[in-house]
């Protein structure tokens, strides 16, 4: 009986550590477009990644043991083993606590208003940005760069074939300003 709760435990928390790897990375992202994480520790979590997951799912699994075994937990007589074991449970509940709720918080906060970068492309000589893809075919609005600022002019839309074009990809330093006039 405890092999099959064990097994079952471990690809629960398996799977809750795959989602708290997922929040991790949305965490990181929106820290790294409010404050500018420094190109050294992004470089040091770029090739540490592997690590970085691995400690997120045995954290994940260790919750998920540890609450599934929390009554066994209890009946361990040496009160020092049981502190450790009960601090690990803790710390691990923390942390994946903390990734989820600042996760969810910023899931749910986002909003168009965030977003920076964008397909674009030229017809007739204007930049056109690309606002969604509808069946194959984009939707299409003009937009302008004047002093740093990004302007869609969304007087104007326009539906076009993804046939034969030329798309590229700009990264905005802010998010646009949207005209409708």
């Amino acid at each position: 009986m405890y092999i099959y709760i064990g097994f079952l435990t471990i690809i629960l928390g398996l799977v809750f550590g795959l989602i708290n790897t997922l929040n991790l990375v949305t965490v990181l992202d929106k820290i790294n477009t409010m404050i500018k994480i420094p190109n050294g520790l992004l470089q040091w979590i770029n090739d540490n990644a592997n690590l970085i997951i691995l400690v997120v799912m045995i954290f994940a699994i260790l919750a998920i043991l540890l609450f599934c075994l929390v009554k066994e937990v209890g009946k361990i007589k040496y009160k020092k083993i049981k502190a450790v074991i009960m601090l690990i449970g803790f710390i691990s509940y923390f942390i994946s606590a903390v990734l989820f709720i600042s996760a969810a918080g910023i899931k749910v906060s986002y909003s168009i208003k965030d977003k920076t970068q964008y397909e674009v492309l030229t017809i007739d000589k204007k930049n056109m940005v690309i606002l969604s893809t509808v069946n194959d075919k984009f939707l299409i609005t003009e937009y302008t760069l004047k002093d740093g600022t990004i302007f869609f002019m969304t007087n104007n839309y326009m539906i076009i074939d993804n046939n034969n074009i030329f798309i590229s990809y700009l990264n905005f330093s802010s998010s646009p300003t949207i005209v409708s006039e």
